[in-house]
């Protein structure tokens, strides 16, 4: 995955007070970019706009450079990573705004493919709602996903069964390490692969075909954002197809248990109105809480609103081995990682195990490539390190 490694919220009011703008709040980060590239991204960019280029250079050291246009209407931050390639961050007033740069300039990414889905992280900073973006890549950021995790659901029919359905919510139950958030990057890529379910009619008509069309997804983790008007403007203007609401616990309670919470109040209408064919919208919300169904508000769980709830569990010891060994490991040492009165096993910590006898493995196969020496007498080299490496002029 292509991190951001800024503070988007910090960094764009930052670049507000710098340049004079005010609305800054929509980001696309961390592009890679080849340095030969970069001068053809800011020609194409001069053909196309006004914009202002400013240099930072320290002697003959270059630090990169900023992209400004004439009417404050985007701004890009080149910055220098190595002696080869550039980093490029894209802000714009509007979402549009920062996806048509992404658009010109796309081509050069280093690591760019057809195949991606766009997140979107939101939060609410002074300015108003800030969008951090970002992409996954199907072919690099979904290969390793294991659906032997999850031996109890099929990710290709839920995806498909909830993309068809009229209901717009799937919540997913259970406590901390049981891959909540994995089980949800499944279903987001089993619906990219069904593509022609998730984009709309409204997303075709500029298209000839719906896979020119890139998956759409916004995560919420701040929960100021769920009581802002321009979160449900975005969700209620179809401009996603997901929307993750994670770890937002206090805010699913029943409404008579936060009744003096005015942000609360106004998260549960907006999300009742959105998710009952009150607004024309399409997105699909997909919550994961470490809530009972008890303490989850009645009017999100009543049918033609809530496609399904659906409570994780653990491992049984043989659905774990089953996975252990799907990583080409030995099932004789899986008792040493796991002593064999352990029947019940998490996703996350046998996730965590199976990292560390990988690299265990991994580590002995390199030893193995080194032992080349079947009579070790024959290295004059190591004979000599073992008496005394300076008087060959080994130091």
């Amino acid at each position: 995955m292509i991190s951001n490694n800024l503070n988007c919220s910090d960094h764009v009011e930052a670049i507000n007070i710098e340049y004079g703008a005010k609305n800054f709040n929509y980001s696309l980060g961390n592009l890679m970019f080849k340095k030969e590239d970069v001068s053809k991204i800011i020609e194409k960019l001069k053909e196309l706009f006004e914009v202002k280029v400013s240099d930072f250079k320290n002697g003959k050291i270059d630090y990169g450079m900023k992209i400004l246009s004439k009417e404050n209407k985007f701004f890009i931050d080149v910055a220098l990573l190595n002696q080869s390639s550039y980093i490029i961050d894209i802000y714009g007033e509007t979402i549009e705004e920062v996806h048509q740069i992404f658009d010109i300039i796309k081509e050069y990414e280093t690591r760019m493919e057809n195949d991606i889905i766009f997140f979107d992280s939101l939060s609410l900073t002074n300015q108003g709602l800030a969008v951090d973006g970002d992409y996954l890549s199907l072919k690099k950021d979904f290969k390793n996903l294991k659906t032997e995790f999850y031996p109890y659901l099929n990710y290709e029919n839920l995806a498909e069964s909830f993309l068809k359905s009229e209901e717009k919510i799937l919540i997913f139950l259970g406590e901390t390490g049981l891959g909540k958030s994995k089980i949800i990057k499944h279903l987001i890529k089993s619906a990219y692969e069904n593509k022609d379910l998730v984009v709309t009619e409204s997303d075709r008509e500029d298209l000839e075909d719906a896979d020119e069309e890139n998956i759409r997804v916004a995560t919420v983790k701040d929960t100021n954002v769920l009581s802002s008007p321009a979160f449900w403007k975005k969700i209620n203007n179809d401009e996603y197809h997901f929307c993750l609401l994670d770890d937002l616990d206090d805010f699913l309670i029943p409404r008579k248990d936060s009744a003096g919470d005015k942000n609360k109040k106004d998260f549960m209408s907006q999300f009742l109105s959105s998710t009952d064919g009150i607004f024309e919208n399409n997105c699909k919300f997909i919550i994961s809480t470490n809530q009972t169904v008890s303490n989850i508000d009645d009017a999100l769980l009543r049918r033609g609103r809530c496609f399904d709830i659906l409570e994780l569990r653990t491992l049984k010891r043989e659905e774990a081995i089953n996975v252990w060994t799907s990583y080409d490991l030995e099932e004789n040492i899986f008792i040493d990682y796991f002593p064999k009165e352990i029947n019940s096993i998490n996703q996350s910590d046998l996730g965590s195990e199976i990292k560390i006898a990988l690299k265990k493995k991994e580590d002995e196969k390199n030893q193995d490539i080194n032992n080349y020496l079947l009579e070790e007498g024959i290295s004059v080299l190591k004979k000599v390190k073992k008496k005394n490496q300076s008087k060959i002029g080994f130091n």
